[in-house]
């Protein structure tokens, strides 16, 4: 999803938008909840919080890249099933099985990074996105009683939590910007490039498609957006919410200007 966004490449999307049909028709059970395997057509083994979280956030980063809103609904639902299932309510975080799952007997917590971050690490840079991304302060608060949980484990092994700490480092330094406009309007994609164009990693790019009403209810202020005449892009960063930018060189300076302050 990310490459496609960034390349420009219709097909390396194409190839996120088929990946995701499996996940959504083959994994996703009608309940919410995930199946953690899948061979033949057969699916078995309840989800676990790794699960969750990484699915929640491939749909995520395919919603910023294709602005279809329908992945980032089951996002939504996926990071909200791993929030309710999974919390460690005496620390904080994530447990990685659910309770009472049949084929553990003993829940264990994932707080360490190994061949892939941790399921704590990554869960923070999921729900910190969607509370930026959707303004919903639920995701916030799971992400701060998460950081709380892990800031013991963090002291006593740092090089253990590498991927919850870069995190934590551009904590509150993110830049939102929504981007109105069909894919395919050619002012639409040259706002897109010039987003993209300067390597910015703490830039949450927000897509509002104007004929997508699935994407209303999602987005505060999405509604008022819509009505600009042209595509264009609302920028919030540090708190403070700019005027709509139509121009991509005004964009660019724009960005620039945050970046140095």
């Amino acid at each position: 999803a990310t490459t496609g966004l960034i390349l420009g490449e219709d097909w390396i999307l194409d190839a996120g938008r088929e990946a995701a049909g499996f996940l959504i028709t083959s994994l996703i059970r009608p309940d919410g909840s995930l199946w953690h395997r899948y061979r033949d057509g057969v699916t078995g083994v309840e989800g676990m919080a790794q699960d969750y979280v990484f699915a929640a956030s491939g749909l995520l980063a395919l919603y910023q890249a294709t602005g279809e809103a329908r992945y980032l609904t089951v996002a939504i639902s996926l990071t909200t099933t791993a929030i309710t299932g999974f919390t460690d309510p005496g620390r904080g975080g994530l447990f990685a099985t659910r309770e009472l799952d049949p084929l553990v007997p003993v829940r264990m917590r994932d707080d360490y990074d190994g061949p892939v971050p941790s399921v704590n690490g990554h869960a923070f840079r999921l729900f910190t996105r969607l509370a930026i991304i959707t303004g919903e302060a639920r995701f916030q608060s799971a992400a701060q009683s998460l950081v709380g949980g892990m800031i013991p484990i963090c002291r006593q092994s740092p090089t253990g939590c590498l991927s919850l700490l870069d995190e934590l480092m551009g904590s509150g330094r993110e830049i939102r910007a929504v981007l109105t406009g069909n894919p395919g309007e050619e002012m639409r994609e040259r706002l897109c490039r010039a987003l993209i164009a300067p390597y910015q990693p703490d830039l949450i790019i927000v897509p509002v498609r104007p004929g997508d009403p699935e994407i209303l209810p999602l987005i505060p202020g999405a509604r008022e957006m819509l009505t600009h005449p042209s595509p264009a892009v609302w920028i919030c960063a540090d708190a403070t919410c700019l005027p709509p930018v139509d121009e991509p060189d005004e964009l660019k300076r724009v960005l620039e200007e945050i970046r140095r302050s």
